[in-house]
């Protein structure tokens, strides 16, 4: 990608008032806290154990947000008993697809 053309843009501060704020943004933050986690944790970012920490919180109330969270930081641990965890909890939330991705995360970490 030419950086000249396509400056690299960080995504949104977890914490920003100007993002997350307002009633109607806010009511994404659990999900924007689980995929920030999820991102940092797969593309090895230096921040992943930052940001798994500062998005358990955000994601607390939200159950499947909070199972993609532990799901980052198991992978971030390598934790195959963690992961199993979460696959059931998926199952248990009925959310096959997210079952089925941690089954293929898991896969990978062999």
């Amino acid at each position: 990608m030419d950086s000249a053309r396509h400056p690299r843009r960080d995504l949104a501060d977890l914490d920003d008032p100007q993002v997350w704020g307002f009633w109607n943004t806010g009511l994404w933050r659990p999900w924007y806290a689980a995929l920030w986690a999820e991102a940092a944790v797969l593309g090895n970012h230096p921040d992943a154990a930052s940001r798994l920490e500062r998005s358990r919180h955000a994601a607390r109330d939200n159950p499947i947000a909070t199972a993609i969270v532990e799901r980052a930081a198991a992978v971030a641990a390598g934790d195959h008993d963690a992961l199993e965890r979460c696959a059931s909890t998926f199952a248990r939330l009925s959310c096959p697809y997210q079952q089925a991705r941690t089954g293929t995360i898991t896969a990978g970490l062999r």
